[in-house]
């Protein structure tokens, strides 16, 4: 402003985003006022205010397909898809799945993922932070059981969780489910030595038979 009249206190409005990952800290905001007429007291020209920061993130976790048909000896394949609602960024994002009974880890990966598995039937996988309206995905194999019963069903489950608040926790976790379907492909040969030959009638001849089965 070119001039202020004395004793009036013009009030200047000012509004700021906050970024998405400023917290949780203190952040201070200091305003400086100068002017071209000489100022007799320079104590009061600088004022400064702070504002406590909290993160709050909705984080929610779906996985597909939410039912899949599978041969007993094969594969399954699961997608487990985080999403960040905001408003803030999630930090310290962990995402837990769990294999039933039946069921072996192949593998886990995901972009900007780090996964493992600290055990046959656990997938851990974690990442530093999740920028709000970000959806990352994990890929999880498995292997079912060749002995697991025709029919029988499989649940698989999977929850996220992160340092930062989550302010609706009922999307935090999902589940798919196996439905196995036991399948084995029988063969037999048989053959009997290739001597004597031609056999003597009267006397005994010696089959060998073998049955394979070729799965899965």
């Amino acid at each position: 402003n070119d001039a202020t009249v004395s004793n009036i206190a013009p009030t200047i409005t000012l509004e700021a985003t906050i970024s998405p990952d400023a917290g949780p800290s203190q952040i201070f905001n200091t305003a400086v006022v100068s002017g071209v007429t000489e100022d007799n007291n320079s104590d009061n020209d600088t004022s400064t205010d702070s504002v406590n920061v909290i993160d709050v993130a909705d984080l929610a976790i779906v996985k597909t397909p939410g039912t899949q048909t599978v041969r007993a000896g094969e594969n399954a394949t699961f997608t487990l898809t985080v999403t960040n609602s905001g408003p803030s960024t999630a930090d310290n994002v962990a995402v837990i799945d769990d294999l039933p009974s039946g069921m072996t880890v192949v593998s886990a990966a995901g972009t900007n993922w780090t996964c493992t598995t600290p055990t046959a039937i656990r997938v851990s996988c974690t990442r530093p932070t999740l920028l709000p309206g970000v959806a990352e995905a994990i890929t999880v194999v498995a292997k079912v059981g060749s002995g697991v019963p025709d029919a029988t069903t499989l649940v698989n489950e999977s929850a996220v969780s992160a340092s930062t608040t989550d302010d609706d926790p009922t999307n935090n976790d999902d589940s798919a489910d196996v439905v196995v379907q036991a399948r084995a492909d029988l063969g037999i040969t048989k053959v009997h030595p290739v001597s004597p030959d031609p056999v003597l009638a009267g006397t005994n001849l010696e089959f060998t038979i073998d049955v394979i089965n070729n799965g899965p």
